[in-house]
């Protein structure tokens, strides 16, 4: 009877002391416009955690891809910010299934287990995502965290944020998808009765090229003089120079005015050397209009400044002047 006891001890002795799984909590699957450039996002993996009371290391790894070719960068997770980080293929549009692992340094012994459960992302890289203008209510399809600012006045004042749509008094706006870094400029909000505003839905910004969906009579006159000259018409897509646009539906008599075409700048990345942290203050060298926000909550911590002092955390800045984000800023203090 002793031995039999001494035996149940030494079981649960064992089963003590195997290796839990280690676990984490993943976010939605992600949705960008085919020239984004390179994607993050801080904190798409949380609850990072590995079973046994934190004492062990840590590190994703990717398991599967369905759609290697999509990638000029692979997809990754960081440990510990959870940032989900890949390149799609410049100008390529397709959907690919990925599923990663966190796996810890404690090992198989007495059963024990070092790696989670897999879990699955679909990333889908689309031609562009619309922004819509019904009366005085914009709107977006996705899931994405947008953020609606004044243009017209250049103050570039937060109108709204993290919500679905955005009621705004007629004017133009800049929506931002902070969860891929899309900007979307001169979205035109006129009063009952005027002429159609906004960069709607049927119309596309592809780079340089502008286009529509139908096959009526178009016209594209350039607006930033003030001068209305054509560019194109009677064609299906039109490649301009960067400035702003006009597009006339002569079949339907529909105008969309504010149609911005900008400069190719994909997403800078926290090596950008023209991003100065100096202890704990962010700073740039030039008097554009700069936003700092906090990394993963996107909340706004000063605006309008030559520089910003915060506390140690990841930051990203906006250039609003010229549309430029730098993200992942690492501020770690003195």
């Amino acid at each position: 009877m002793p031995t039999k006891d001494k035996e149940d001890v030494v079981v649960s002795v064992d089963s003590v002391n195997a290796n839990k799984a280690p676990s984490f909590t993943p976010s939605s699957d992600i949705t960008i416009g085919k020239n984004i450039g390179a994607y993050s996002r801080f904190g798409w993996a949380s609850d990072i955690d590995d079973g046994d009371e934190g004492v062990q290391g840590l590190h994703f790894e990717l398991v599967s891809n369905s759609n290697v070719a999509l990638f000029s960068d692979q997809p990754s997770i960081s440990y510990p910010s959870g940032t989900l980080r890949f390149a799609p293929v410049r100008g390529q549009t397709g959907i690919a299934s990925v599923g990663f692992v966190l796996v810890d340094d404690g090992g198989v012994a007495n059963g024990g287990q070092d790696t989670s459960a897999v879990y699955n992302l679909t990333i889908s890289i689309v031609e562009s995502l619309s922004i819509l203008v019904d009366g005085n209510v914009i709107s977006w399809p996705d899931n994405g965290w947008y953020q609606v600012q004044e243009e017209g006045t250049g103050t570039y004042t937060e109108i709204c944020a993290g919500v679905r749509s955005c009621e705004v008094a007629p004017g133009s706006y800049i929506v931002i998808n902070h969860t891929t870094g899309e900007r979307f400029k001169g979205i035109e909000v006129v009063e009952e009765g005027g002429d159609p505003s906004g960069v709607a839905s049927s119309i596309s910004v592809d780079g340089n090229v502008i286009s529509w969906p139908d096959n009526g009579w178009y016209q594209v006159q350039e607006a930033s003089t003030g001068t209305y000259t054509e560019v194109c018409a009677g064609v299906r897509s039109c490649e301009v120079v960067p400035g702003s646009y006009i597009v006339i539906n002569h079949t339907t008599g529909e105008r969309f005015k504010g149609i911005e075409v900008v400069e190719e700048s994909g997403v800078p990345s926290s090596e950008a050397s023209f991003i100065l942290v100096d202890g704990n203050e962010v700073s740039w060298p030039d008097n554009g209009w700069y936003q700092v926000q906090e990394e993963g909550t996107y909340t706004e911590v000063c605006a309008g400044v030559r520089s910003c002092e915060v506390v140690p955390g990841f930051y990203i800045v906006i250039n609003h002047t010229t549309g430029e984000r730098f993200e992942g800023i690492e501020v770690v203090g003195r």
